[in-house]
């Protein structure tokens, strides 16, 4: 039996306290989440022994420096003051870090239900508003205090251990065969350890309980694209062309070319074409919960709620992923969610055959007006070389208010008017792309506007908020003249979670969609089943537009629009038809549900072969022609 009296049992005591955090962490979040977990005993166990598994090898993997160290370390060295004191700071130290990430889990766990994963590194990168979000959401000083007083205490009752070693003779022999042992299994499992082990349920919190958090973020970090066709199952290129062609064909459109792989169709329209003004408001994380049209009873959305009595509103449309760039790929491309990281954040992204340069043929003023700084998840890059030109924070000239993430809701829609005001005084039409930032944590919002003090009310008063300024916006756009020849589309980018007992989870991906324009629209309450990606082609419909375009997406209001929605994540890819969802991904897994549109349960069954060839087609198609770059921009006017 190892004792501590040697110099390897320093890596043996990381090795040791690594697990028992990384335990107790996994036990914490079982009963924060215990309401929406599997509690069987068979699969708490697997999901607590395939943690376990994952926790050691994560243990193993960070511990390589420490492994080193110790074996190369000089004795002279080793028992000196400078590395006692070097070995007592770096305990400290790590004891903050491994504590530090245990809030860190908590935190991500409640944002968004899963351990650390492609999000995670995306935060990384952003360092300015996921610090400022923290340090306004949470008492980071209480935090990080409470943490370096049990880092101490944990430490106070280690340093007996600690200092066994550091006392200790060399004893060469030992140590080469503890750290032959250690290298051995590290590189065992490099080779024979698989991310998808963790999958030890139906229940994908089960799932996500049985991962281990640092492992996730460096395999998220490092597997941040995807390559489908390794990855994913396939079938023949050719049928998944011919199948998609069929799938996205309709009446109403034509395809350009006979080759099956190229899906650029022309849209017809039987409706005179409108010139009217566009205000498309993309709003921050307003899932469909929330809405009380939808059935919500908790009266969050009073004035979104009336507005829908005098809009167009499609009820049963589902976002295409988890994150904000997500929702804007699929509204200004029409495109299916991609595996791996978004097309907005990917190189060689512009002049793409977008819907800011269909306006902007038709002689628009095309602007992304954004509450923050553009910079985020590379937006004013991707707007700006696909048609649009930008406002962000820093254009806005009337700030009453804002936090990290920008300005609030009211001053976003103040600066909105006075671009349209300006345009329309140039004689301009315009179309323009808003999104907000108010519905975020860390929940705050300018006081006396709603009955809900900002903040400590959470999601529910940024919504209620959210529903307030919208509300005031078109009251104030009717002073203006525009507001008559303006449509008004409300979308939400995603939901406000992702979480879920299934994989992809369809409660967690419906959201709303309404156009607003009484002068131009008949109210409609459209329940057709539909994507974030024929938003586009409806708006384009809707104004009686003929123009050409290479969208997967349709006009919804079609008399032979395909129901079908397409949601995703960065490695699970989703094709909802009907009440059955199929869902793909690494490595070439395949599994399938239905679900209940009233209580959402979902329920496992047998894979159908046709619904997983179009969900292939979809996704298998999209992958290729954006790797063959088939989407360029073309000119959309049809002559």
């Amino acid at each position: 039996m190892l004792k501590f009296k040697n110099r390897f049992s320093l890596f043996l005591i990381y090795i040791l306290v690594f697990i028992g955090i990384s335990t107790l962490t996994r036990i914490g979040l079982a009963i924060y989440a215990h309401s929406d977990l599997s509690l069987g005993p068979i699969e708490l166990v697997k999901s607590f022994g395939m943690g376990f598994l994952f926790d050691f090898i994560t243990a193993l993997y960070s511990g390589i420096p420490i492994l080193i160290y110790l074996l190369i370390v000089p004795e002279k060295i080793y028992h000196s003051k400078f590395n006692k004191w070097l070995v007592y700071l770096g305990g400290i130290f790590i004891l903050n870090l491994l504590l530090f990430n245990v809030i860190a889990e908590f935190l991500f766990w409640e944002e968004f239900g899963v351990r650390f994963n492609f999000i995670a590194v995306d935060y990384l990168v952003y360092t300015h508003e996921v610090i400022g979000n923290i340090k306004e959401s949470y008492p980071v000083k209480t935090l990080l205090s409470g943490i370096f007083i049990i880092a101490l205490i944990i430490f106070g009752f280690l340093k007996r251990y600690i200092d066994y070693s550091l006392n200790s003779l060399r004893n060469l022999k030992k140590e080469f065969k503890y750290s032959l042992i250690s290298a051995f299994i590290i590189i065992v499992s490099i080779f024979l350890v698989n991310a998808n082990w963790r999958e030890v349920s139906d229940n994908n919190f089960n799932c996500e309980l049985a991962g281990n958090g640092i492992y996730q973020f460096f395999r998220a970090f490092r597997y941040n694209t995807l390559d489908y066709k390794q990855f994913y199952k396939t079938i023949p290129e050719d049928q998944a062309y011919a199948n998609i062609r069929r799938l996205i064909g309709t009446k109403d459109t034509k395809f350009e070319s006979k080759n099956i792989s190229n899906i650029t169709r022309e849209f017809h329209s039987n409706s005179p074409e409108k010139r009217l003004n566009v205000i498309l408001i993309m709003v921050e994380s307003l899932s469909g919960e929330y809405i009380g049209k939808f059935g919500d009873k908790r009266g969050l959305t009073p004035n979104l709620d009336k507005l829908m009595d005098k809009s167009l509103v499609f009820s049963n449309l589902y976002a295409t992923g988890t994150r904000t760039v997500r929702g804007m790929e699929a509204v200004t491309l029409s495109w299916p969610p991609t595996p791996g990281r978004s097309i907005l954040k990917r190189p060689d992204n512009g002049n793409l055959d977008s819907l800011g340069f269909i306006f902007r043929d038709r002689g628009y003023e095309c602007k992304f007006i954004y509450s923050g700084y553009g910079y985020f998840d590379n937006m004013n890059n991707y707007f700006s070389n696909n048609g649009f030109d930008i406002v962000d924070e820093k254009n806005i000239e009337t700030v009453t208010f804002s936090n990290i993430w920008g300005v609030c809701d009211e001053d976003l829609y103040t600066q909105t008017m006075k671009e349209a005001d300006k345009d329309i005084k140039d004689g301009k039409n315009f179309f323009y792309y808003l999104m907000t930032t108010s519905n975020h944590r860390p929940y705050t919002y300018p006081k006396g506007k709603i009955d809900l003090p900002p903040g400590i009310s959470w999601r529910n008063g940024t919504v209620k908020y959210t529903d307030f300024a919208i509300n005031d916006f078109i009251n104030r756009a009717k002073r203006h003249a525009w507001y008559k020849d303006t449509i008004f589309v409300i979308v939400a980018d995603h939901c406000a979670s992702s979480s879920g007992r299934t994989q992809l989870w369809p409660f967690r991906y419906r959201i709303p969609l309404m156009m607003y324009c009484p002068a131009h629209i008949k109210p409609q309450m459209v329940d057709k089943q539909c994507s974030q990606l024929d938003l586009g082609p409806t708006l384009l419909g809707v104004l009686g537009w003929n123009y050409r375009a290479s969208f997967f997406g349709n006009n919804i209001l079609s008399p032979d629009f395909k129901e079908r929605a397409l949601i995703g994540n960065y490695q699970r890819l989703g094709y909802i038809k009907g009440d059955s969802l199929t869902i793909i991904e690494p490595v070439k897994k395949t599994t399938a549900y239905t679900f209940d549109r009233k209580t959402w349960k979902t329920e496992p069954v047998k894979v159908n072969d046709k619904a997983l060839k179009d969900c292939i087609s979809y996704y298998q198609t999209s992958y290729s022609l954006f790797k063959k770059r088939a989407c360029r921009r073309i000119s959309s006017i049809i002559k």
